[in-house]
């Protein structure tokens, strides 16, 4: 296969939100792209299990492991202002957070956002947030507003992003998808 076709595949593979949990578009998108000759089964714990038999049997037999899932976000509570409050999925540092992109489970785009620095003190600012102190803003203009595109227990992941840089690739879910 050539290089281009396997970028492509990447970066289709690196677009899928797949929050640990809901991993669901991952697999389903994997059984599609096996070779027709891969026996594919789900387990109870919806690890997706692909075997593919040679043409003699093997002395040893070799196992490639990968998981699906990625970092994200989980909705806990809608403000009457229409802010969203959520806690992470996964260990995401919340200094690397604020100001960036993301995508919700309805395919609603928002940005994560926290006090300004403008308002806040000067231990604030000296002060490592904590995700009680973030909020993802959808531009709702209220809880009702908020309520069409989110629901508490929705996920949101980091906006999709698939950039070539020379020989590397940036992207959301690189590290898990790429195996």
């Amino acid at each position: 296969m050539e290089l281009t076709k396997q970028l492509e595949l990447l970066k289709q593979l690196c677009e899928i939100d797949g929050v640990s949990g809901g991993e669901e578009k991952v697999a389903d998108w994997l059984k599609n792209h096996l070779p027709e000759d891969c026996k594919v089964r789900t387990d109870a714990l919806g690890n997706l299990i692909c075997e593919k038999k040679g043409k003699q049997t093997p002395k040893n037999k070799l196992l490639f492991s990968a998981h699906m899932d990625e970092v994200g976000f989980i909705i806990t509570y809608i403000e009457e202002s229409g802010l969203l409050r959520f806690s992470s999925m996964g260990s995401i540092d919340t200094r690397v957070v604020v100001g960036k992109p993301v995508r919700l489970e309805s395919g609603a785009l928002g940005v994560v956002g926290a006090k300004p620095i403008h308002l806040q003190s000067a231990s604030d600012r000296e002060t490592v947030l904590s995700y009680d102190q973030l909020y993802i803003d959808i531009g709702a203009k209220n809880r009702e507003d908020a309520l069409q595109f989110a629901q508490p227990g929705d996920f949101a992941t980091f906006r999709p992003t698939f950039i070539e840089m020379g020989s590397c690739i940036c992207a959301k879910a690189l590290d898990n998808r790429i195996g």
